[in-house]
């Protein structure tokens, strides 16, 4: 907005002027007014002394009906030049008479009378139709008889009274012309006074304000000099003893005061310049980095040295974030670092960073910062610090951690290779009865008899004990393995079964597969320990249950990824990535994972060769492993294996397993959502003689229950179950049916159940896994109970 210099000269005149006319002119209008004001009375006054003189005179006429003889009286009100027009009203409020100066109406005899005058219609109270005519009524008597001033005319009702008798009402209008005419006249007159009045007040005002403009004009050309020459010897003249001599010597004492500030700050200013050369030169002739930096992070100094230790001009460093310096994985962590410096205060001593190089190399500093202050000294408005490379140390001692490592995890595998070997010894012997005296078995019995599958079952889950034993050896790769192509898509669907009883019915498993006919050559039991363990290792980081995901596929991997991620050859392998929605890993032990021994599980919980196992069954398999976690996001291992363009021989797989159980009556609802396990339970009451209902889930369990028109008996319900759960379904058809018997069955223990909201005591739990035993006994107990 621009603004306009107006000297004090024109304020005060202007002020002066704006008082006069704000005190001459309504003055002068207000003496018009009154003027005005009295010549209204005064017509008033005249009017109403003529209205009552006339109405005297008319007090004859009106009695005797002498229209002629009221119009003559009222003609005489001509010679009265400011009467425009007279009414006479009888005491009926009719018009009786008229006089104006441009209209006469006379009546002298009523034959003669006019019809306008003699009609019913011209009343007081109707006459006003009539131009120019007064507005009056019977009941508007009081109100003209104060009369009343229109634009140009004064209007006024006055009553024909004679002994105290009423004999009519005479109206009168007279013109106001020359009263506006009087008052115009006066008006003039005054103006030439008032604007005499107005010149002396503007001469007066010009006279004084040179008296109090003066010294003030003249201490502001003093200002107007020392400001352009920053002289501050130049003094003001001594002044009156009013309030400009207290300004005069106020304003010397304040210029004495100034020098002196001003002769304190040139030397301020100089020593400070000083300070700041001998600054500067060390700042940027150190190899350490100097840096400052505002509250978001944004640099705004950088030493010299930032180009010896970063690769990037100082230019290129200020006005950019400094987290835009360090590894992408690191970026969170440090904003947030920073965010918790700025609300403490506080500042930080030696601390180690990673930073990336401008050629893409990381380097490391050690960081040494302090907080900057605004003027008030609470609020923080940047940091200030100093960083040295040391990335010559920190490598120094990785490559010494590493060594260290890598000793004393040779340690560990050789004595875990002993143990393994002892273990493995002992339990393969055991093992070898076991599956000897089965095969015995077979000697015995011929392929149809029912317990021919039985034992081909024990067999197969012997020699699957005997080949998980030799995993034990597996992760120091010394293990003896029998390699032969693979289809990893075939093996992983074989492997689905166990993982569905090992992970538990509160963990989705989500399989998806690449492309078809992706071989590989490895050890099958080694394959299978491989997404067993990262199963496992899944299932535990999902307490509360979650999502496990298999993928394969296959990827193409060249000399620039391997040299940076890999520790492989160049070619075509198949991705296996194992993935879950559990709680991750944390970064600071992600380097600790693949280590025999290491683990973070509770005592007892874990042996810490899991992942060790797995990465050495990898290795061992000319493969290599990669692992990504985000702290409660989840955790994705992605494992390639050579890939090999050959063909596979499918075996031919061994018939299921035939149970025998005993019989009984009655009507069973079974609810189990393992389409294997329900149909085993089945097999095992049906063959006892009891009837069974089948459902997949709570939902269609209660459903078959309301149309089924017999009865039944007893209930046997999974407890975890999609869409309804077996405590919900316990509970609903216990109330349709209070004599139900519950038997509940789960892979949890019984603590884990909540049985509180259940009604009543009149339920059973069996724990998984469950025999044709166990549920004959379990159901024949229920029913034995309901029959005592």
């Amino acid at each position: 907005m621009t603004s306009f210099f107006v000297s004090i000269r024109a304020k005060l005149i202007a002020i002066i002027l704006i008082v006069a006319i704000l005190t001459i002119v309504p003055t002068y209008m207000l003496s018009g007014w009154l003027q005005y004001q009295g010549l209204k009375q005064e017509l008033a006054r005249n009017v109403v002394i003529n209205a009552k003189l006339a109405g005297e005179y008319c007090v004859s006429p009106l009695t005797f009906e002498d229209r002629d003889g009221a119009t003559e009286i009222l003609k005489k009100m001509e010679q009265i030049n400011y009467i425009s027009s007279v009414w006479l009203f009888d005491k009926n409020n009719s018009l009786f008479a008229f006089f104006s100066r441009k209209d006469e109406i006379s009546s002298t005899k009523q034959s003669s009378t006019p019809k306008d005058l003699t009609t019913s219609n011209n009343t007081l109270s109707n006459i006003v139709n009539m131009p120019e005519a007064p507005q009056i009524s019977n009941n508007e008597t009081e109100k003209w008889n104060k009369g009343k001033f229109y634009k140009n005319i004064f209007r006024i009702s006055v009553p024909v009274l004679y002994q105290g008798q009423n004999y009519g009402t005479i109206v009168i209008q007279a013109e106001t012309r020359e009263i506006n005419s009087k008052t115009r006249a006066f008006f003039i007159t005054l103006l030439p006074g008032t604007l005499l009045i107005l010149a002396l007040a503007l001469f007066l005002s010009i006279r004084l304000q040179k008296r109090i403009s003066g010294p003030i004009t003249r201490l502001a050309a003093i200002t107007r000099t020392i400001t352009t020459k920053e002289d501050f010897s130049i003094r003001a003249p001594e002044g009156s003893n009013d309030e400009i001599g207290y300004l005069y010597s106020g304003f010397n004492s304040m210029l004495d005061h100034l020098f002196h500030e001003k002769k304190q700050r040139d030397i301020a200013i100089f020593r400070l310049r000083q300070s700041e050369t001998k600054f500067r030169a060390m700042v940027e002739n150190i190899n350490d980095w100097v840096w400052e930096c505002d509250i978001n992070g944004t640099f705004t100094y950088s030493s010299p040295a930032v180009t010896k230790i970063l690769g990037y001009a100082p230019e290129e460093i200020i006005d950019r974030l400094f987290t835009d310096f360090v590894p992408e994985d690191s970026k969170k962590a440090t904003a947030e670092t920073f965010k918790t410096l700025i609300n403490t205060k506080k500042s930080i001593t030696n601390r180690i960073r990673p930073n990336i190089r401008k050629n893409g190399m990381t380097a490391y500093l050690e960081t040494s910062a302090h907080p900057v202050f605004d003027n008030s000294g609470n609020t923080v408005t940047g940091y200030r610090g100093i960083d040295r490379d040391i990335t010559q140390r920190v490598t120094a001692e990785e490559a010494q951690t590493q060594l260290e490592n890598q000793l004393h995890q040779a340690q560990k595998m050789e004595s875990v290779g002993r143990l393994a070997g002892g273990v493995a010894h002992d339990f393969n012997n055991i093992l070898s009865v076991i599956i000897g005296y089965a095969e015995y078995s077979l000697l015995d019995i011929d392929n149809e008899h029912p317990l021919y599958q039985n034992i081909i079952t024990i067999m197969e889950a012997g020699h699957r004990a005997s080949r998980l034993t030799q995993q034990l050896l597996a992760f120091s790769r010394k293990q003896m393995i029998k390699q032969e192509i693979l289809n990893v898509g075939s093996e992983i669907e074989n492997i689905l079964k166990m993982l569905g009883r090992l992970l538990g019915e509160d963990i989705e498993i989500v399989v998806i597969h690449g492309r078809d006919n992706l071989l590989v050559k490895a050890d099958r039991s080694q394959l299978e320990q491989i997404i067993l363990n990262l199963s496992i290792n899944a299932r535990d980081a999902m307490p509360q249950g979650g999502r496990l995901t298999i993928e394969t596929g296959e990827v193409a991997l060249e000399e620039g990824v391997i040299n940076h991620h890999f520790d492989i050859t160049a070619g075509d392998y198949v991705r296996i990535t194992v993935s879950d929605t559990g709680e991750g890993i944390p970064r600071e032990i992600m380097k600790n994972i693949f280590e025999p021994f290491f683990t973070t599980k509770a005592r007892g919980k874990g042996t810490g060769l899991g992942l060790s196992t797995v990465y050495g069954i990898i290795k061992q398999n000319n493969g290599d492993i990669d692992v990504y976690s985000e702290q409660g996001q989840g955790t994705a291992f992605k494992i390639y294996l050579p890939r090999i363009y050959e063909t596979i021989e499918e075996k031919e797989k061994q018939p299921g397993t035939i149970v025998e159980i005993p019989h009984a009556t009655e009507t069973i609802l079974l609810v189990e959502d393992d389409d294997m396990l329900r149909e085993m339970i089945n097999k095992a009451l049906s063959s006892r003689g009891y009837t069974v209902i089948e459902a997949e889930n709570g939902e269609q369990g209660e459903e078959l229950f309301n149309k089924f028109e017999g009865k039944i008996s007893l209930l046997l319900s999974d407890v975890v179950m999609p869409r309804k759960n077996g405590v919900e379904l316990a509970t609903a058809l216990k109330k349709r049916s209070p004599d139900l018997k519950i038997i509940l069955m789960s892979g949890y223990t019984e603590n884990a159940i909540i049985l509180d909201d259940f009604p009543g005591p009149e339920i059973h739990f069996i724990q998984k896994p469950v025999t044709p035993k166990i549920i004959s006994d379990a159901v024949q107990k229920a029913i034995e109970e309901d029959q005592l």
